[in-house]
């Protein structure tokens, strides 16, 4: 793209009005929120698709930013 990443993040900012992390953060919510309602993986199973490095750090990360753990959140 040769494109530095500052710029491209400024570029996402602009026409998005968020910031990069904050889009990655709506998609990893968004894909854990779906697996966890629409499928009966397991929470480590879930920590496991998304790539984070282990499933007490995935449940911290999702009541972080959902305000509730993955196990409410499947209940609800």
């Amino acid at each position: 793209m040769y494109v530095t990443p500052k710029y491209l993040s400024t570029c996402v900012k602009d026409i998005t009005g968020k910031g990069t992390l904050d889009l990655i953060t709506d998609y990893v919510m968004l894909e854990a929120k779906a697996q966890l309602k629409n499928t009966s993986k397991t929470v480590s199973e879930i920590s496991s698709d998304l790539n984070f490095a282990n499933p007490s750090f995935f449940c911290k990360y999702f009541r972080n930013n959902a305000g509730m753990s993955p196990e409410r959140y499947r209940e609800n």
